[in-house]
């Protein structure tokens, strides 16, 4: 029997390049699970679990229930850390981004997102491999941009470049107020300055600019910085990639928070605009040099990441394998893939959730076994509400194509009545009514006869009253009254229709 070595990827799109840059020529097999139940019974031969959401259901139960079946899990970091992503995003559970780590391991971009997460008391789970998405930026050059040419600054949002209604205030007033300083048509040192303009979230629209945005996943971000001269950007992962092509990046933040990776420039207030665009013309070598030093830093990038990744997920593999065969605990040492011999940071004697986080409740709770129990009932709710949708959904789903069937077979029966065929028409809607009769749902069938009955009444009256009648008692016994009134009023109105007609035959006679 081959040792377990699948690899399963818990990802909306198992196909980015955050997985497909180095998951593709891992040489073992790969299975993307674009959504499971919290419930999903892994299969025997899971090797490593590899995602990058740790913040979203069912993905952090599945995360930590495949820990806890001795299953190794990976944790790609898929970004830089943000401030207000990481502590002002009310859409978010405290604590969710890495406080703490919910995986074996996380695979951090570089040694100073490494020693953040430590500080935060991740003690060996912290891996510094760099991101193999980022090594397709080896060999790439900037635009050489010609004596008479433009100079051509990026002004750039991150997907989500707000969290809250004041965060979208300073954002939108950030660029209102780069907008007006480009309008006045900046030269430096006789060089023209020309904004290139990728707003998200509909920015673009607010401040009235054209936006060049097209694919949001940031497959084209490599062709765009390699046609501008410089980047100014809410804080993102964008700036390495812009460091990465040795472009001077500035941080566009006038929420003036903590920047955990250091930009050479910054503006955080509308004064900072003119003195920083006139040293982006021509930016001073110790900014420039420090840029180096923040891009290194930031980013494990002096070789290529891919290798890094593919080592330390096969080596997860193989403990994992090893712990199942001895049948003891699946430990990992620290700093499996580290370079250069990287040093683990010291925790934070103030990284305290329940001083970070005064207004959640749950961190006030040392009784870890309290916790653990109403985890697994929370489970447990989890996994009978999720099959509660599925039914709801498959139900919904088997509802519309019933309505469909009866609807054309009614708008079927119309044309064949138009074209003088009354019996062909007749067989038609009592078809309809069979076919809805035999899903057993009482609001879908009273639905039907509503539709199908009036239509009926005009070529076979006794049935159709015959159906609006069994609509009566089926609206009565679902105590819906409208349904009720509407079929009691078309039997009134088929009534006094057969004693017109029965009126007109005796006339004729």
């Amino acid at each position: 029997m081959n040792p377990p070595s699948k690899i399963l990827v818990l990802a909306d799109n198992p196909q980015h390049p955050l997985f497909s840059s180095w998951l593709a020529t891992m040489g073992e097999p790969v299975e993307g699970l674009t959504y499971v139940p919290s419930d999903y019974e892994f299969p025997a031969d899971a090797g490593l679990v590899v995602s990058a959401d740790c913040y979203h259901e069912p993905r952090v139960t599945l995360l930590r229930r495949a820990m806890e079946k001795n299953i190794p899990t990976l944790v790609l970091a898929d970004g830089i850390l943000e401030y207000r992503n990481t502590w002002e995003h009310p859409q978010l559970p405290a604590g969710s981004l890495f406080q703490p780590v919910l995986g074996h391991k996380i695979a951090c971009l570089g040694r100073s997102q490494a020693r953040v997460l430590e500080s935060w008391h991740n003690g060996d789970r912290c891996e510094v491999t760099g991101s193999p998405r980022f090594d397709r930026y080896t060999g790439m050059k900037r635009r050489q941009r010609g004596p008479q040419e433009n100079f051509r600054v990026l002004v750039m949002t991150a997907l989500t470049p707000y969290f809250t209604p004041e965060h979208q205030q300073k954002v939108k007033k950030s660029l209102l107020d780069l907008k007006a300083a480009f309008a006045r048509k900046p030269i430096f040192g006789g060089v023209k300055l020309e904004p290139v303009w990728r707003l998200t979230k509909g920015l673009d629209k607010e401040i009235g600019v054209d936006a060049v945005v097209s694919d949001l996943t940031g497959r084209e971000m490599a062709d765009v910085l390699q046609n501008v001269d410089a980047v100014i950007t809410t804080p993102s992962t964008s700036m390495l990639e812009a460091m990465l092509l040795g472009l001077p990046v500035v941080a566009l933040d006038y929420c003036n928070t903590p920047h955990y990776v250091q930009p050479a420039w910054r503006i955080t207030a509308s004064d900072h605009i003119a003195a920083t665009l006139a040293e982006l013309v021509n930016p001073p070598a110790a900014k420039l040099l420090f840029q180096d030093a923040t891009l290194h830093d930031a980013l494990e990038c002096t070789t290529p990441a891919a290798g890094r990744v593919q080592d330390l997920a096969r080596e997860m593999i193989r403990l994992g394998q090893e712990a199942r065969r001895s049948g003891g605990a699946l430990v990992f040492p620290a700093r499996m893939a580290a370079a250069d011999g990287v040093v683990r940071a010291v925790p934070e004697a103030r990284f305290k959730l329940d001083e970070l986080y005064p207004d959640q409740p749950q961190f006030a709770s040392w009784d870890v076994a309290a916790l653990q129990v109403e985890n697994g009932h929370l489970r447990q709710h989890a996994a009978e509400l999720e099959k509660k949708c599925q039914a709801v959904r498959a139900s919904a789903a088997h509802h519309a194509q019933l309505t469909v069937a009866w609807k054309s077979k009614v708008e079927a029966a119309a044309v064949l009545v138009e074209h003088g065929e009354p019996q062909a028409a007749t067989k038609l809607l009592l078809a309809g009514v069979k076919a809805v009769e035999a899903c057993q749902n009482p609001p879908v069938i009273l639905e039907a006869l509503l539709a199908i009955a009036p239509a009926l009444g005009a070529l076979d009256a006794g049935r159709a009253r015959y159906l609006l009648e069994v609509a009566v008692k089926l609206a009565g016994g679902l105590k819906n009254q409208p349904a009720r009134d509407l079929a009691t009023r078309h039997l009134t109105e088929l009534a006094a229709a057969s004693a017109g007609a029965a009126v007109a035959a005796l006339a004729r006679a």
